[in-house]
Parts: C-alpha cells; sequence; structure tokens
C-alpha cells in the first residue's frame, strides 16, 4: 500500500524503483530462505536514500527489523577506527 513516488522513479519513462524500494527489496530477498542474495554492503551510501521514503517503505513491507538490524551494523561500522581510517589492521606490516 506505498503511495507510487515512494515505489517508481518518476525520472524515468519506464517503471523503475526508487533507490529505497530497491533498497527494501535487497534487504527483503536477502533474508529469505529462498535466496542466495547477499545483505546490502555496509560502505554504500546511506545519506543518499531519502530516510522518511526508506522508513515508509520499510513499514508497508513490514521490514522495518530488517531494516534495524542493518542499520545498527551500519552505525558499528561506520564508526569503527579502521574503517573511518580507511584501512585494515589485517593488511599492516
Amino acid at each position: 500500500a506505498l503511495d507510487v513516488p515512494d515505489w517508481r522513479d518518476a525520472r524515468f519513462s519506464h517503471p523503475r524503483a526508487t533507490p529505497e524500494k530497491a533498497f527494501c527489496d535487497w534487504l527483503y530477498l536477502a533474508a529469505s530462505h529462498r535466496s542466495t542474495i547477499s545483505t546490502p554492503p555496509l560502505d554504500l551510501e546511506l545519506a543518499r536514500l531519502q530516510s522518511d521514503r526508506l522508513d515508509r517503505v520499510a513499514s508497508a513491507m513490514n521490514i522495518e527489523t530488517l531494516l534495524a538490524a542493518w542499520l545498527t551494523a551500519k552505525e558499528r561500522y561506520d564508526q569503527d577506527p579502521e574503517i573511518a581510517g580507511n584501512e585494515s589492521g589485517a593488511m599492516k606490516n
């Protein structure tokens, strides 16, 4: 029960999902035992997604828990000193 602007990207003449809908579909499929799709990467540029739309889409799809878990993991990832410094401890000499 999503409004069209939440799921359809109007910049294109053909039906195309908004980035937020595509991301939620990715989360949904990654959690499915019927899919081999992996979870979205944590280095994804989350700031490019509209948070209000992302919340509405996740709510309409009943995947708020999946989104919250991914956002928690993303926050930990972004706060990791090795990530912030763009270096890996495993790669140091």
